[in-house]
Parts: C-alpha cells; sequence; structure tokens
C-alpha cells in the first residue's frame, strides 16, 4: 500500500508540475517574455501530459508565430512559422471547438492569420527578384497555412486564386511543367479571371497542343477564349489542330472567323496569306477557285503592309505572287497555237496580263531589296530572303528586256553571300 500511495503522489506532483508549467508559461506570453515562453512550453508539450493539453500546443503555436512574426523576433528561430503552424494544427485535432474559441479571443485568429500574411509578404519580396526557386518554398507554405485557415474555417476560400498562381507560376519558369499544369489546372477548371490569369489557360493551351492533346488544349482555349474574348492567342490552339490535320477548308475558316474579329492581327493575315498561297501556287492544278483565292491572299498580305509597313516578308510573298501569276499566264500562252487574227489578239492579251503582274510584283520586292540591301551582315532567314527579291527582280527586269536593271539585280545577287 506504501508503494501505490507513494506511486499515485508522484502521478500527482507530475501533474501538478504540468499544469503549473503551462500557467508559468502563459505569465511569460503575458510579459511576452518569448524566449523564455518558448523554452517553458517546449518543455510542457514534450511531456505525456502536455502532448495531450489542447491549450499547451495553442501556446506553443503562439509563441512561435511572435518569433515568425514579430520584427524584434524574426530570425531568431528557422522555419518558426511552420513549427507554429504544426502546434496549431495539433490543438485543433486535440479539441477543434476549445482552441477556436482561444483563437478568438486571442484578438480574432490573430497569431494564425499572421503566419499567412508574413509568410506570403516574405516569400512575394523573393519573388520580386525573380528568385523562383528561392519563393518556391515560401509558397508551398503559405498555401499550406492557409489551407489550414480555410478547413478551421477562419479565413479565405476554397481556393486560394494567388498563391496558387505563384505555385504555377514559379514551377513554370523552373522548368518543372507538370507540377505548373496541376496548380494552372485549378485556376482554369475554376475559370478565374482577371488581369494576368490569363497566363494559365495559355500554359495549359501550349502544354496540351504540344503533346497533341487537342481535346484538352481545346477546352482550355475555350475557357480562355470565353473569358478573354479579344486574345487571339486562343485561336491558335483551333488553328493548330486544323493544321496538324490537314484540314485545308477549316483552317481558312477559321482563319477568316479570327480576322473578322481581328482584323490588325499580323500574324493571323500573314498566316492565312501563306495557308492560300500553299494551296494556290504549291499545286500542280489549280484549285477552285483559283482567281477569288488569289485575291485573298494578296489583301492578307497588304494588310500586313499597312499594319507594319516595316516587316519585308509580306512584300515578298505579295511580290512571289504577282511573279507566279506571271509565269502561269505565260505558260497559258503555249496553249495558244494559231496563227489567226483572234489567235493573235489572244496571245497580246495574255502577254500583257503578264507584263501587268510583272509591273505589279516589281514594287513590293524593290521595298524588299531596300530593307535588306543597307545592311552589313545578316541571318540566314534574312540572306534567303534578300537573295530571292533580288533574284526574282532579276527576272522582272529581264521580262521587260530592261538588261541594265537585269544586271544590276544580277550583280547584287553574286555579292549576297558576302552580306
Amino acid at each position: 500500500m506504501k508503494n501505490s500511495f507513494l506511486t499515485a503522489l508522484s502521478a500527482l506532483t507530475l501533474l501538478g508540475a504540468t499544469a503549473q508549467d503551462l500557467k508559468q508559461a502563459e505569465k511569460q506570453i503575458d510579459k511576452k517574455d518569448w524566449a523564455g515562453a518558448r523554452t517553458t512550453i517546449d518543455q510542457v508539450t514534450s511531456g505525456d501530459k502536455g502532448a495531450k493539453d489542447y491549450k499547451a500546443w495553442y501556446d506553443k503555436g503562439k509563441v512561435y508565430s511572435q518569433f515568425a512574426t514579430d520584427s524584434a523576433l524574426k530570425g531568431q528561430v528557422p522555419g518558426a512559422n511552420m513549427v507554429a503552424l504544426d502546434a496549431f494544427k495539433k490543438s485543433y485535432a486535440l479539441d477543434s471547438s476549445k482552441a477556436s474559441i482561444a483563437a478568438v479571443l486571442d484578438n480574432k485568429y490573430a497569431y494564425i492569420a499572421n503566419l499567412y500574411n508574413t509568410t506570403f509578404n516574405e516569400t512575394y519580396k523573393i519573388f520580386q527578384k525573380n528568385d523562383f526557386a528561392g519563393a518556391l518554398p515560401g509558397f508551398v507554405n503559405t498555401n499550406e497555412i492557409g489551407r489550414f485557415i480555410y478547413t478551421q474555417h477562419i479565413g479565405l476560400t476554397g481556393l486560394d486564386t494567388v498563391v496558387t498562381y505563384y505555385l504555377g507560376f514559379c514551377y513554370m519558369k523552373l522548368e518543372k511543367n507538370d507540377s505548373a499544369t496541376f496548380y494552372f489546372k485549378q485556376l482554369a477548371d475554376a475559370k478565374v479571371a482577371g488581369q494576368g490569369f490569363d497566363l494559365p489557360y495559355r500554359w495549359l493551351v501550349y502544354v496540351y497542343s504540344d503533346k497533341k492533346d487537342w481535346d484538352n488544349a481545346q477546352k482550355y482555349a475555350a475557357a480562355g477564349k470565353a473569358l478573354y474574348p479579344k486574345d487571339t492567342y486562343f485561336d491558335d490552339v483551333a488553328i493548330q489542330m486544323l493544321k496538324d490535320q490537314g484540314k485545308t477548308d477549316e483552317l481558312l475558316k477559321k482563319y477568316e472567323d479570327v480576322l473578322a474579329t481581328d482584323p490588325n492581327s499580323y500574324e493571323h493575315q500573314y498566316n492565312y496569306g501563306n495557308t492560300i498561297f500553299a494551296l494556290v501556287y504549291g499545286v500542280d492544278k489549280k484549285p477552285a477557285g483559283y482567281q477569288e483565292l488569289i485575291q485573298k491572299l494578296e489583301a492578307a498580305f497588304t494588310k500586313c503592309t499597312q499594319i507594319d509597313p516595316s516587316r519585308p516578308e509580306a512584300y515578298l510573298a505579295l511580290g512571289k505572287s504577282h511573279f507566279n501569276q506571271a509565269v502561269s499566264i505565260n505558260d497559258s500562252l503555249k496553249t495558244i497555237k494559231g496563227t489567226t487574227p483572234a489567235d493573235a489578239a489572244g496571245k497580246k492579251a495574255l502577254q500583257g496580263q503578264a507584263e501587268e503582274q510583272i509591273k505589279a510584283a516589281i514594287t513590293p520586292l524593290e521595298k524588299v531589296f531596300g530593307f535588306y540591301d543597307s545592311m552589313a551582315s545578316m541571318k540566314t532567314a534574312e540572306k534567303s530572303n534578300y537573295k530571292s527579291a533580288i533574284s526574282l527582280l532579276g527576272d522582272c527586269y529581264r521580262y521587260l528586256d530592261n538588261k541594265e536593271k537585269a544586271k544590276f539585280y544580277d550583280d547584287k545577287y553574286t555579292a549576297a553571300d558576302s552580306k
């Protein structure tokens, strides 16, 4: 009986010591003796009794929150924010009702909310320096704190759009595409919109298009287009899909729909013209509606020169189109083998048409020449365009029997490789 009595006495003494230590920690907290409170509360929660006490864990969260958020204490305890979060989680797990009451009494959840605000603000400063690898762990921590705040009905929403965006952005910059897709999908699936939030939709369209997953690419392109109707980027997925599938008629119709909404898109006008160019000139047999198609492609390239006169590729395409028509007309002369006055008149009319096309080709081709000729050096694509233009100009002037001009451009062609 003596041994039993001593055992019971020992247990009561231990219980009393634990309760006493918790009171001591709370007195230290009241006095803002945060270092002392930290030592005491760590001892309390490491004991069997304290480990089961919601209040002990809540007070530990409170103390470490102070080390994480107070400017005078920050840095003294690395990772204090996540230690605090872990303590708050344990407190709520033991008794969510009492823990919540304690948090409300502490200035309406201030110690928990401050963890979120401070972690985000400090991380954002790192992000602003374009240190995406350095910012990523902070946004992960902010998100974890935020999810706790949400699940305990303290605040925030089911989807923290800002933090989710920055998580996706950091992963994207770090080329961790699967993780970037994971977070951006959350935003896109929730149809989040607003300035800057077009990026998740653009990213998903890019990723799925690259994988040739056209169902998902079109899904997010449609979602993005609905929220950002003036952004023609989201039309590109349908355009690319139709290109890959070789559906030329549908592709042209899609371009026309896009251009009806945004006629000043240089890229779409140019690509529309190029698509028709290949359809008209890249085949042995003229397609149905040949003349109408030529009018459309030349209208598209002409529009490009109006949108941005400083870009030479549309001028080159126009010059090529007129030159190709001259060649086609000239070839048709060979089909007139008769010598009657009607045959002679037909030949003369065709020769006149061919000459008109040659003259029409010269104007845009000389624009291209003027653009490149003054350049001291050129990239491979630029040199190719330059040589193409001067070669055609030499042929044009030969056709017009202007030998001097033809030689001028022939000499330019010979010297082009030295640029």
